[in-house]
């Protein structure tokens, strides 16, 4: 826990209190936040994440990352005494209304870390086969499209989001298969791109934020 506070914590409180510093001085940062945002929510909320989202959003996951890590003796637990129920309990529990967060911290990373313990104790191989791969992809291709519909017909958050999370369920043993195969494995482009993916993730929001700026009036 130590090493992960030294190796995560610290640059996560670094990279939030730079924001900070930086709208203090300048005023805001686009897409980012303003010296509103300041007063709205206290600097220590913002630098920590506690409270809402950390001042830069995104890292948000390295937040919940360091809960998870510090709650890693309970996954083990589960995991050694009833790893089939407490996995189903812990996504059946994260699929409820309520489910998605306990206070700020999503727990869809809770299942995942609650996966990893149930694989590692009960020995299940990693490696799947073609078959087994098509059938996942098949599936993460039905919930994924079948979220998207019910997105676009309005029927309603809740089920949207249940959808997208058994999605997320199927998709990641798929992604995580065929990223062994040489043609990802391999690919000298995503090789070299490796050491930048950190940065190239936090790019993303922005990115996103000014695609959704410049096109609303063609969306809309």
């Amino acid at each position: 826990l130590w090493k992960k506070t030294l190796g995560i914590g610290v640059p996560y409180l670094f990279c939030n209190s730079l924001a900070v510093v930086i709208i203090l001085l300048f005023r805001k940062i686009p897409y980012t936040g303003e010296f509103h945002t300041l007063d709205e929510r206290g600097i220590l909320s913002l630098i920590t994440g506690i409270g809402g989202m950390p001042m830069i959003a995104p890292l948000w996951f390295l937040r919940d990352l360091l809960v998870m890590y510090a709650l890693a003796p309970a996954f083990r637990l589960v995991a050694a005494h009833a790893p089939v129920a407490g996995l189903a309990a812990v996504f059946v529990i994260w699929c409820l209304p309520f489910g998605d967060a306990v206070g700020e911290i999503g727990l869809r990373g809770a299942f995942f870390f609650q996966a990893g313990f149930t694989l590692a104790a009960t020995g299940v191989p990693l490696a799947l086969g073609r078959r087994a791969v098509a059938v996942l992809g098949t599936a993460y291709a039905a919930f994924l499209l079948a979220g998207t519909y019910a997105g676009m017909a309005g029927i309603g958050a809740y089920p949207v989001g249940v959808l997208r999370d058994i999605a997320t369920v199927f998709g990641v043993p798929v992604f995580f298969t065929l990223s062994a195969y040489p043609g990802l494995r391999d690919n000298r482009l995503l090789l070299g791109l490796s050491p930048y993916a950190f940065f190239l993730y936090l790019l993303h929001e922005p990115t996103l934020s000014s695609l959704i700026h410049l096109t609303r009036f063609v969306l809309m």
